[in-house]
């Protein structure tokens, strides 16, 4: 379904995960589109600073949703991951991995990272969705890659934007129709580690299982050696033994 989404771009902003929560709040028509050249103030998961250099893509969607329960947020995460997946697929980029919870790599690098924020009715469903994006296109911090690497391709960001926005609308309409099940087989097809042993770190304690996929809601599912069943676990620190 053809969508019209609400593009609004800066040279700088502070982050435009906050001025996409602004302008959610301020009322502004949806889904829109905030995206900056570069960011003063950037983060990723868990509060930690997101870095990047002019022209890479950097971007915030806010996304409204109707009838979608508050603990299927983090479903959004892996639908984005999809959508980017499939971008790069289409650029001609090959090893492409999802690595839990929000990042994409190619060759066992990161490559991009995506930002999940949820605007919660006073009745607990979810009213809106904000995905946060880091596309690393001509630039990569050390251990890192970019687009450019990989293709001949030099990509602008409101062109990778462009293509990304319509991706995310055909996982939203697949998502529609098929729910989650079908984007949750694609990401754990290229997903890093699967069936590797991992290490979890929770507030209160460590230990070390085997990665063996995601439950419904997209929580990691860990099997530990002489538990009889397996731990989800729906936020915490992973590390891989790869």
């Amino acid at each position: 379904m053809a969508v019209h989404w609400h593009i609004h771009s800066f040279e700088t902003l502070s982050s435009t995960q906050d001025v996409a929560k602004q302008y959610l709040n301020e009322g502004r028509p949806l889904p829109l589109v905030v995206q900056a050249d570069m960011q003063t103030s950037g983060r990723g998961r868990s509060g930690n600073a997101w870095v990047s250099r002019k022209g890479n893509l950097l971007a915030s969607l806010v996304i409204p949703l109707k009838n979608m329960n508050a603990q299927d947020a983090g479903q959004y995460s892996f639908l984005a991951a999809v959508a980017l997946m499939n971008v790069l697929t289409d650029l001609g980029i090959t090893d492409i991995q999802n690595k839990w919870p929000n990042d994409v790599l190619v060759g066992g690098k990161k490559i991009a990272g995506i930002l999940l924020e949820s605007d919660i009715a006073p009745d607990g469903s979810l009213k809106s969705i904000i995905i946060g994006v880091g596309v690393n296109l001509v630039a990569a911090p050390e251990g890192a890659v970019h687009v450019q690497q990989f293709t001949n391709i030099v990509m602008q960001p409101l062109e990778f934007l462009d293509k990304f926005t319509v991706q995310i609308q055909t996982q939203l309409d697949q998502m529609a129709v098929g729910g989650f099940a079908p984007i949750r087989k694609t990401w754990l097809s290229h997903a890093y580690g699967l069936g590797t042993d991992i290490r979890v770190r929770l507030p209160r304690e460590t230990f070390f299982g085997e990665f063996l996929g995601l439950d419904e809601s997209g929580a990691l599912l860990v099997k530990v050696a002489g538990e009889a069943t397996h731990r989800t676990i729906h936020s915490g620190e992973v590390f891989f033994e790869i």
